[in-house]
């Protein structure tokens, strides 16, 4: 102790001797700050030496033991903040070689220090709270150790984490560092992790574990599930950052995750499919992950999404085909304006216009029908990418197919009634347009959005309340809003 005190004496020597010999200064690896945190008594020792070369408080000796760790112990209040203020310990500060943690290590200290060690503990978890649920090698936290305890006033911190006054927590920094169980820990202390994002970005888009087990479990946690289809200022999602970084094992287990959408663009318009399929171009890795989980990165879908009941799909397509087909076949024989009875000719099909694209309409709309029918029946024996393919492309040949059907509509009724009603078939022929603009989905996404009253509305809807036979509940609302005004 002689000797620690001459080189704190001397000011620049402590500096001098961390430079050249790595800051030991015994065979247990521990630093001058290591010795003088051993008891409260030397606490204002340490103190000189933080103020000579905080460097120190980042180095652990042979056991893994922090400067912050021994201060904890310790009890050595003032040291523990100047540490904490000095700069943002590392995660390896606060855990030893074996999985303990600065909380661990209370239950090998004496009773006397853990009655009085409150303020001490109050400091570090106010900025640490999320080492609470950490595990040593044995599978114990440190709420195990201080049942063991005779501190009621630890048990009862370690139980109500509500309690404590928790700090902010730098995730990306911990990525960067690497401190994977310090942002794992971090996350599943937390319900709610929006907070803290920073421009937008979450834990997600920075993700970097080691195995693709290790991602699988992260994606688990209740916070983490729900970012997984968050967009950072770039517009990117998750998905997008794990395919830049080239992490392959991240991108597996977010690319076999059926509530990861795989087509949103980011601001520069790229989707994660696009950025998959170039690294399958010039990866054989890649190109290799995605057959063994089934992704073909260079299929296309637009209404086929992650998820999508397949099966369910078809069977709805089928049935709708199969109607459109019957009507326009019979259509096709059931022509406006009567035929000839002596040369079974259409009496209007040389006069009339209107009726010529009746007739056309008609076969296109049977035509488009049909064909989406034969599709759906070949993707039921064809390879999966295939089948995906036929049933996506068959949502739209049979939009086409509405489309031709309304279209048959119209000029039929104006073929009939031109000349009675003129006005009738004018009224019809708009509405039937109207019908057939707004079927566009992007503009029927606005108008339904427009006309279909919000459903965290106060007011509830009288007719709907009465079709269910909750006219009571209906009364009371009303009686509220009237006590309201």
């Amino acid at each position: 102790m002689s000797k620690l005190l001459m080189f704190v004496k001397t000011g620049n020597i402590v500096r001098l001797l961390w430079e050249k010999y790595g800051g030991c200064f015994d065979d247990d690896g521990n630093t001058p700050l290591h010795l003088a945190l051993h008891s409260t008594s030397t606490q204002k020792l340490a103190l000189q030496i933080l103020s000579t070369s905080p460097l120190l408080c980042t180095i652990c000796n042979n056991r893994g033991e922090s400067p912050l760790f021994l201060a904890v112990r310790s009890g050595c209040d003032e040291a523990v903040h100047r540490i904490i203020k000095i700069e943002e310990p590392h995660f390896n500060m606060l855990r030893r070689n074996d999985g303990s943690t600065v909380l661990h290590s209370l239950s090998s200290c004496s009773d006397t220090f853990i009655l009085n060690a409150e303020k001490t503990v109050r400091m570090l978890l106010e900025k640490f709270w999320w080492i609470i649920d950490l595990q040593d090698v044995q599978g114990n936290t440190a709420l195990d150790y201080a049942k063991q305890e005779n501190a009621p006033w630890l048990l009862n911190l370690l139980t109500n984490p509500s309690l404590i006054q928790k700090q902010g927590f730098d995730w990306i920094e911990a990525w960067n560092r690497e401190e994977n169980d310090a942002v794992i820990t971090f996350a599943r202390n937390c319900d709610d992790l929006r907070p803290f994002f920073i421009k937008n970005d979450t834990p997600l888009h920075h993700a970097k574990l080691a195995t693709y087990k290790d991602y699988i479990n992260f994606l688990q946690i209740p916070s983490i599930a729900e970012l997984k289809n968050t967009t950072d200022h770039d517009g990117a999602t998750p998905l997008h950052r794990a395919l830049q970084r080239q992490d392959i094992n991240f991108a597996k287990a977010l690319l076999i995750d059926d509530r990861v959408k795989r087509m949103i663009r980011n601001h520069a318009g790229t989707t994660s499919m696009d950025l998959l399929a170039k690294l399958c171009k010039v990866n054989k890795d890649w190109e290799k992950m995605c057959k063994e989980i089934k992704v073909n990165p260079y299929l296309r879908t637009t209404y086929i999404l992650p998820g999508t009941n397949m099966e369910q799909m078809r069977t709805t397509l089928f049935v709708i085909a199969a109607l459109l087909a019957t009507i326009t076949f019979a259509a096709g024989f059931t022509l406006p304006g009567g035929i000839n009875s002596d040369n079974g000719q259409a009496l209007l099909g040389k006069k009339k216009a209107a009726f010529l694209v009746f007739l056309l309409a008609d076969a296109y709309a049977m035509c488009t029908s049909m064909l989406v029918l034969f599709c759906l029946v070949w993707s039921m024996v064809s390879e999966p990418d295939m089948a995906c393919l036929l049933v996506d492309r068959s949502v739209f040949i049979l939009m086409q197919s509405l489309y031709a059907t309304l279209l048959v509509f119209m000029t039929g009724i104006y073929v009939v009634i031109e000349h009675t009603s003129l006005w009738a078939a004018i009224v019809i022929f708009v509405m039937c347009s109207i019908i057939g603009i707004t079927a566009n989905r992007t503009i029927l996404h606005k108008v339904i959005a427009m006309l279909v009253p919000a459903a965290y509305r106060e007011k509830l809807d009288q007719m709907r309340l009465l079709e269910e036979g909750n006219a009571g509940a209906f009364t009371a609302e009303e009686d509220k809003a009237d006590k309201r005004e």
